[in-house]
Protein backbone atom coordinates (compact mmCIF):
# COMPACT_ATOMS: atom_id res chain seq x y z
CA UNK A 1 0.00 0.00 0.00
CA UNK A 2 2.81 2.42 0.79
CA UNK A 3 4.26 1.79 -2.70
CA UNK A 4 1.06 2.82 -4.52
CA UNK A 5 0.53 6.28 -5.96
CA UNK A 6 -2.67 8.21 -5.28
CA UNK A 7 -5.64 6.76 -7.27
CA UNK A 8 -3.53 3.72 -8.20
CA UNK A 9 -5.13 0.28 -7.82
CA UNK A 10 -3.10 -2.66 -6.53
CA UNK A 11 -2.94 -6.15 -7.89
CA UNK A 12 -5.14 -8.64 -6.00
CA UNK A 13 -3.79 -9.34 -2.53
CA UNK A 14 -4.65 -12.51 -0.60
CA UNK A 15 -4.98 -12.39 3.20
CA UNK A 16 -6.52 -14.67 5.78
CA UNK A 17 -9.80 -12.80 5.19
CA UNK A 18 -9.88 -13.32 1.41
CA UNK A 19 -8.78 -11.47 -1.73
CA UNK A 20 -8.52 -7.66 -1.73
CA UNK A 21 -7.85 -4.78 -4.08
CA UNK A 22 -6.26 -1.72 -2.53
CA UNK A 23 -6.67 1.79 -3.90
CA UNK A 24 -4.98 4.79 -2.33
CA UNK A 25 -7.39 7.71 -2.36
CA UNK A 26 -5.12 10.12 -0.53
CA UNK A 27 -2.37 10.45 2.03
CA UNK A 28 -2.24 12.32 5.31
CA UNK A 29 0.46 14.90 5.68
CA UNK A 30 0.18 15.32 9.43
CA UNK A 31 0.34 12.86 12.29
CA UNK A 32 -3.16 12.57 13.71
CA UNK A 33 -2.22 9.96 16.28
CA UNK A 34 -1.95 12.53 19.10
CA UNK A 35 -5.38 13.93 18.25
CA UNK A 36 -6.80 10.39 18.12
CA UNK A 37 -5.21 9.63 21.51
CA UNK A 38 -6.76 12.78 22.96
CA UNK A 39 -10.21 11.87 21.63
CA UNK A 40 -9.89 8.31 22.90
CA UNK A 41 -8.84 9.54 26.35
CA UNK A 42 -11.78 11.97 26.47
CA UNK A 43 -14.21 9.24 25.46
CA UNK A 44 -12.77 6.88 28.09
CA UNK A 45 -13.10 9.53 30.81
CA UNK A 46 -16.64 10.33 29.70
CA UNK A 47 -17.61 6.64 29.81
CA UNK A 48 -16.05 6.21 33.26
CA UNK A 49 -17.84 9.26 34.67
CA UNK A 50 -21.10 8.10 33.10
CA UNK A 51 -20.71 4.65 34.65
CA UNK A 52 -19.88 6.18 38.06
CA UNK A 53 -22.97 8.42 37.87
CA UNK A 54 -25.12 5.42 36.92
CA UNK A 55 -23.77 3.34 39.81
CA UNK A 56 -24.38 6.24 42.22
CA UNK A 57 -27.94 6.61 40.93
CA UNK A 58 -28.55 2.88 41.46
CA UNK A 59 -27.13 3.09 45.00
CA UNK A 60 -29.45 6.00 45.79
CA UNK A 61 -32.44 4.09 44.43
CA UNK A 62 -31.57 1.08 46.56
CA UNK A 63 -31.14 3.28 49.65
CA UNK A 64 -34.58 4.82 49.11
CA UNK A 65 -36.31 1.52 48.41
CA UNK A 66 -38.48 0.08 51.15
CA UNK A 67 -39.42 -3.56 50.96
CA UNK A 68 -41.75 -5.15 53.49
CA UNK A 69 -41.75 -8.92 53.25
CA UNK A 70 -44.51 -10.66 55.16
CA UNK A 71 -45.20 -14.34 55.32
CA UNK A 72 -48.66 -15.23 54.11
CA UNK A 73 -50.80 -17.02 56.61
CA UNK A 74 -52.94 -19.86 55.29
Amino acid sequence: MTQLKIKQLSDPVKTEFGWHLIQVLGRRDEDVSKERQRLTARQSLRERKSDEAYQEWLRQLRDKAYVDLRAEER
